[in-house]
C-alpha cells in the first residue's frame, strides 16, 4: 500500500514539474519575429513586412522618422507592414531597431534602408523658359552611364508614378553625360504647364531618383519685342535696323559670324531653321551673359552698323526684349544674312526636341553636343553699337 501511495505521489510531482517546465518554455516562446532583419530600397515608398507570432499583447517602439509601420500595438499573431517615408540620399545605409515588447519578453527587428544612389543624381540650373522653348543646363554626380529625359504635358502625367515615367523614358533615346550636359525642347504650346523629367542609370542599368521639374511656358503675346532686319553686307560693314515695340523698354542683342575658317552663323541658323535648337537655347546664351555682367541692355533702336572683315560672309543676329519691370519676353527675334542651305549636315545621335500635340516625343537629328555648344558660345559676341 505504501508503495502505491509513494508511486502516486511521485507521478504527481513529476506531472507538476513537467507543467512548471512547460509553462516556463511557453513564457519564453511567447514572442517570435520573422524575419529578424528587413532590407528596403533607397527610394521613398519602398515597402516590406515582418510577422509577429505571439500569445500575448505586444507593443512596438523605436520607430524612425523615415519609416512608417502599420501597427504600434496588438494582440496575438500579426503581419506588420512598413514603408519608407523619404528617400535615403546619403552614401550610407540607415537602419532602425524596432523593439517588440510582450508581457514577459521582447524581440528586435532591424529595418535597413539601402544607400541612395548618389552617383545617379542629376540636377539642373537656371532654366530659360520662352513661349516656344525650354533650355536648361544639367549637372551629374558620380558614375552615371547614361540618362533619358523628356518633357510632358503636366495635366497628362499627374497620376504617373516614378516607375511609369521610367517605363516611358526607356522607350526613347539614352544619352551620354559626357556628350550632353543640357536639355533643349521646342514647346508646341505657349502658356502651358509642362513637366521636365530626367532619369539616370549606372552600368548595372539601375536608376537613381528622378529629376522632375514643372514649369509653365510663357505667353506668346507679352509684346516686349525688338525686331532686327534689313541686313546688308557691304565691303567694310554690316548695316541693319532694330525696331522697338511700344511695350519694349530695353533689349539685349547677340550675334554670330561666319569667318574665314568657320561657318558658325550659317550652321546655327540651319539648326534653328530645322528645329534642331529651340529659341530658348539662344536665350540661354544671353541669360548667361546677363548673369556674368558681360552684356548690357540697349534702349534705342534705329539704323545700326558694325564693321565687317573679309571672309565674314554670313551673320546670325538675335534680340530679346524686356519691359520696364525687367521682365523678359517670351520670344526671341532673329535675323540672318547668308545662305543657310549651305550649312554642313552632319549625322549625330538623334535627340528629342520636345513634345507634339499628342503629348508624345518628337525625335530630331543634328543636335550639337555640349562641347560644340561651348565652342559656339565662345564665338558669340555682343553687338558693338
Amino acid at each position: 500500500m505504501k508503495k502505491i501511495i509513494f508511486y502516486r505521489v511521485l507521478v504527481a510531482i513529476t506531472m507538476m514539474t513537467s507543467f512548471v517546465f512547460t509553462s516556463c518554455d511557453k513564457d519564453n516562446d511567447e514572442l517570435q519575429m520573422t524575419p529578424m532583419d528587413l532590407s528596403l530600397g533607397a527610394g521613398k515608398g519602398e515597402t516590406g513586412s515582418f510577422r509577429i507570432t505571439s500569445n500575448t499583447m505586444w507593443t512596438i517602439s523605436g520607430q524612425a522618422d523615415w519609416l512608417s509601420i502599420s501597427a504600434h500595438s496588438g494582440v496575438g499573431d500579426t503581419e506588420i507592414n512598413v514603408e519608407t517615408l523619404s528617400a535615403n540620399k546619403s552614401e550610407q545605409d540607415r537602419s532602425v531597431s524596432l523593439i517588440v515588447q510582450g508581457e514577459k519578453s521582447s524581440q528586435a527587428i532591424t529595418v535597413t534602408q539601402m544607400p541612395g544612389a548618389k552617383s545617379l543624381y542629376v540636377s539642373m540650373s537656371n532654366p530659360v523658359i520662352l513661349a516656344d522653348g525650354f533650355f536648361t543646363e544639367l549637372a551629374f554626380e558620380g558614375d552615371i552611364k547614361g540618362f533619358y529625359y523628356e518633357c510632358y504635358y503636366a495635366d497628362q502625367v499627374r497620376a504617373y508614378t516614378d516607375e511609369a515615367f521610367i517605363y516611358d523614358l526607356k522607350t526613347g533615346t539614352p544619352f551620354s553625360p559626357q556628350n550632353y550636359k543640357y536639355a533643349d525642347y521646342i514647346l508646341p504650346r505657349a502658356n502651358t504647364n509642362y513637366v521636365f523629367v530626367v532619369a539616370a542609370y549606372n552600368s548595372q542599368y539601375e536608376f537613381g531618383p528622378l529629376l522632375k521639374y514643372e514649369f509653365k511656358s510663357k505667353p506668346s503675346d507679352l509684346g516686349y519685342d525688338a525686331y532686327v532686319g534689313n541686313f546688308k553686307k557691304e565691303s567694310k560693314r554690316w548695316t541693319f535696323d532694330i525696331v522697338k515695340e511700344v511695350y519694349c523698354d530695353s533689349y539685349y542683342t547677340y550675334y554670330l559670324l561666319d569667318d574665314s575658317n568657320a561657318d558658325d552663323a550659317t550652321t546655327y541658323a540651319y539648326y534653328y531653321a530645322q528645329g534642331y535648337l529651340s529659341s530658348a537655347f539662344y536665350a540661354k546664351l544671353i541669360d548667361n551673359a546677363i548673369r556674368s555682367n558681360s552684356i548690357e541692355a540697349a534702349r534705342e533702336g534705329g539704323s545700326l552698323q558694325m564693321s565687317r572683315r573679309n571672309g565674314q560672309d554670313a551673320i546670325l543676329y538675335w534680340t530679346w526684349g524686356q519691359n520696364a519691370n525687367k521682365v523678359m519676353s517670351g520670344k526671341l527675334h532673329f535675323a540672318y544674312c547668308g545662305t543657310s542651305s549651305a550649312a554642313p549636315q552632319v549625322n549625330r545621335q538623334p535627340k528629342r526636341a520636345g513634345v507634339n500635340d499628342n503629348g508624345s516625343s518628337e525625335q530630331v537629328n543634328n543636335k550639337p553636343t555640349s562641347q560644340e555648344v561651348k565652342e559656339m558660345a565662345s564665338h558669340i559676341m555682343v553687338s558693338e553699337m
